[in-house]
C-alpha cells in the first residue's frame, strides 16, 4: 500500500470513527469536541493525499498510472498541477477536499445545528472516500515504467482550465450545506 492510499484509508478510518464515536458518546459536549478532533485529522489527511497527488505530478513520477495518463515532463509546472483535476480520479480527490473543507469551515462556524450538518457532510463523504478507495490516482505501475507521460489532454491546455474547475468544485462543495442543514 503506497503513501496516497494511506492517506486515503486512514482519513476513512477518522471520518467512520468519528460518525461511530458521535453515535456513541451520550455527553453532548465531550460527543462534539471528539467528533470534531476526529473530522479535523481525516481533513488534514486528505489535504495531504491531495497534496502527494501534486508532489508526484510536478514531480514526474511516472511509477503513477495517473501520472503515466495525464501528465509529461515538456509540460509547463502550471499544467502539471492542473493534472490534478484533469482525470476523474484526481478531480474526485480534489472535490472530496472541497467538500471536507467545508464541513471544516462549518464546524469552526457559529452556526447552532453545525455538528449534526457536519455530521451529515461526514456521512456523505466516508461513501465518497469508499469510492475513491475503489478508483483513485494512486495505482502503482507494475514492470516497466515509462521514462515520459501521455501529457494533459490537448482540449485541457486552455488557461481557463486552470481556474474553472476548481471554482466549480468549491461551488458543488458549499451546495452540500443547504442539504444537510434540512
Amino acid at each position: 500500500m503506497n503513501f496516497g492510499i494511506l492517506t486515503i484509508v486512514v482519513s476513512l478510518v477518522f471520518i467512520i470513527a468519528g460518525i461511530i464515536f458521535f453515535n456513541i458518546i451520550k455527553n453532548s459536549e465531550k460527543k462534539n469536541k471528539v467528533f470534531s478532533v476526529f473530522y479535523v485529522l481525516s481533513t488534514i489527511l486528505l489535504g495531504i493525499s491531495t497534496c502527494y497527488l501534486a508532489y508526484l505530478l510536478t514531480s514526474d513520477n511516472f511509477s503513477f498510472l495517473y501520472v503515466v495518463n495525464n501528465s509529461s515532463k515538456s509540460l509547463p509546472f502550471i499544467y502539471k498541477l492542473t493534472s490534478i483535476w484533469a482525470g476523474h480520479q484526481g478531480a474526485f480527490l480534489l472535490l472530496l477536499l472541497f467538500i471536507q473543507l467545508t464541513g471544516f469551515t462549518v464546524l469552526f462556524s457559529k452556526r447552532e445545528n453545525k455538528t449534526k450538518i457536519v455530521l451529515f457532510i461526514a456521512i456523505i463523504q466516508s461513501l465518497l472516500l469508499i469510492s475513491l478507495l475503489i478508483d483513485n490516482p494512486f495505482v502503482s505501475l507494475t514492470g516497466r515504467i515509462p521514462a515520459d507521460g501521455n501529457g494533459l489532454n490537448p482540449i485541457l491546455k486552455n488557461p481557463w482550465m486552470i481556474f474553472h474547475p476548481p471554482i466549480l468544485y468549491v461551488g458543488y462543495a458549499f451546495a452540500v450545506i443547504p442539504f444537510a442543514s434540512v
